[in-house]
């Protein structure tokens, strides 16, 4: 059994979604069109499967004996279901019907399919051998099977490094968390669902939302937890709401699909898209480690590709991120503790540089070691492409389209979804502090504030404030003392907001246990 291509050698089988709010529809249908082999009325067939998203479905087969035949009902289906030929399946969905969803497994078939074009190429490029004696082509051909033997390869990696590599990539793991953000599970591991370029589709449907909902002007004028805003079209707005729940499936069960109509609900989806995102990114590098030929770990093969080094710490240095691990803010009801950390080394820092000639009094440093929370499903992609700022113009961050920190811990393992797994990992960060503009209060507009008063950040000063640092190979860290300033703040806690990325690096991967305390351990008692 296998499936058949149409005639630019693409195969037949699509996977399409329907979302409509207002009959509560969130539904898939399944199509592909196979050759059973053999000959008669059963030679070819169209599986069909349809049902509601995140559950199977069910299945049925129509089966001919002619194939001109069986790609006609396929094709009629097709439009039937979409509006659309098959050969227009790329346009822009028609509203109400289907929409075709890009799968992963769809890109991998076309970029197989371009790597055997490109070896066909160079197949016949290459000169046609003589031909020989049968002992003389026997003795080539052992000689090529040499040559593709992989030759034995030291193992020079940490074992604690690779088993980081392991628990950042696992597949099992990201899936769990994104269970917990609504989306569809029924595709199995996140190789095998959405692709990038669907996810990137998803991201400009969620501005166009933003937009109808009067996205820049009323994140300007706000703060987070501002009361829904009013959609200036709600038509609009529930037109996009399908389109993007059927391109980006989720899973609601029975329960009706709820409408995007607040800053506040795009933000959370696109909460989810960063994490489908990372989680994909990570699952095609491993993918791809898997076709090669190596005797190495896998897991070292994964780490080898990262453009740093992963370095264990020494037992000085995890004493003292334990230390700061053991500071809470008060609202926060769980507790930190210290698993293990590793030291990021990028190798143009390793090189050996010219001397310095020594000052008589070293000036106090204004770079601090800051917290950055992120989901395990971003890890993999932080070490390979680094801290990133937010794509687009992002209307529910409180003091604009920055990359934040904070001084306390709690407040950044927030951000690693400490609900959903007992470990986390977080970033203890070398951020530049110096010269800020310094805010009591949420400001959306904080980016273009800054620039016109010529500061380099934003530091948002927070009721609570730690007041003892330790060092840290030279850069002070915070870990105790939190007390409360005189200042009148809206905000409970420090935020350190930077938007130029020369400003701040990862120093340390650091693994987190997450525990819950109870309301005995928050009062103190």
């Amino acid at each position: 059994m296998s499936l058949i291509n149409d005639e630019n050698g693409k195969p037949y089988k699509v996977h399409l979604c329907k979302t409509n709010i207002a009959q509560n529809n969130n539904k898939f249908y399944d199509m592909e069109m196979l050759d059973n082999g053999g000959s008669g009325g059963h030679r070819f067939s169209v599986k069909l499967i349809n049902g509601r998203i995140g559950y199977r479905g069910v299945t049925h087969f129509k089966e001919f004996g002619d194939l001109e035949k069986a790609k006609s009902f396929f094709e009629a289906k097709f439009f039937e279901k979409t509006h659309l030929h098959w050969e227009e399946r790329q346009d822009e969905p028609v509203p109400n019907k289907y929409v075709v969803v890009d799968l992963m497994d769809n890109q991998s078939v076309k970029k197989e399919e371009e790597e055997d074009v490109k070896k066909e190429e160079e197949e016949e490029e290459k000169p046609q051998p003589k031909k020989t004696r049968g002992r003389k082509k026997k003795m080539d051909e052992e000689v090529e099977v040499k040559k593709e033997e992989p030759e034995e390869e030291e193992e020079d990696v940490d074992q604690k490094v690779k088993d980081l590599m392991r628990c950042i990539c696992d597949e099992d793991v990201h899936l769990g968390l994104l269970k917990q953000l609504k989306f569809n599970e029924a595709y199995g591991k996140p190789i095998d669902c959405l692709s990038l370029a669907q996810l990137q589709t998803g991201y400009d449907i969620l501005a166009t939302i933003e937009t109808s909902i009067g996205g820049k002007k009323a994140a300007r004028s706000g703060t987070r937890s501002r009361a829904p805003i009013t959609p200036k079209n709600p038509g609009a707005s529930t037109h996009d709401t399908n389109k993007y729940y059927s391109l980006i499936p989720h899973s609601f069960g029975f329960q009706v699909p709820p409408k995007i109509d607040t800053l506040a609900k795009v933000e959370a989806e696109r909460e989810l898209l960063d994490a489908l995102k990372g989680s994909l990114e990570s699952s095609m590098e491993m993918k791809d480690v898997k076709k090669e030929k190596s005797n190495k770990d896998i897991y070292q093969r994964l780490y080898e590709r990262l453009p740093c080094h992963l370095e264990p710490v020494s037992e000085d240095v995890a004493e003292k991120i334990g230390e700061c691990l053991k500071m809470r803010g008060p609202t926060h009801f769980f507790k930190l503790s210290y698993l293990d950390a590793f030291e990021l080394k990028n190798p143009e820092e390793d090189a050996p540089k010219p001397a310095k000639r020594a000052r008589k009094s070293a000036p106090s440093t204004t770079k601090r070691l800051l917290w950055h929370g992120t989901r395990v499903t971003n890890v993999f992609s932080i070490l390979m492409n680094g801290l990133q700022m937010p794509e687009g113009d992002r209307c529910g961050l409180m003091f604009g389209n920055g990359v934040y920190f904070a001084n306390v811990p709690t407040k950044s393992a927030n951000y690693c979804c400490p609900e959903v797994s007992k470990r986390v990992f977080m970033l203890l960060c070398e951020v530049e502090t110096s010269n800020p503009l310094v805010l009591y209060q949420s400001e959306p507009d904080a980016d273009n504030m800054m620039a016109k008063k010529k500061k380099m950040s934003v530091y948002a000063a927070g009721k609570n404030r730690p007041t003892e640092t330790v060092e840290i190979n030279g850069i002070p860290a915070f870990k105790s003392g939190l007390e409360q300033i005189d200042e009148e703040s809206q905000l409970l806690y420090d935020e350190y907001v930077m938007f130029d990325q020369d400003r701040f690096k990862i120093k340390y991967v650091v693994e987190v246990k997450v525990e819950k305390i109870t309301a005995a351990e928050m009062r103190g008692q």
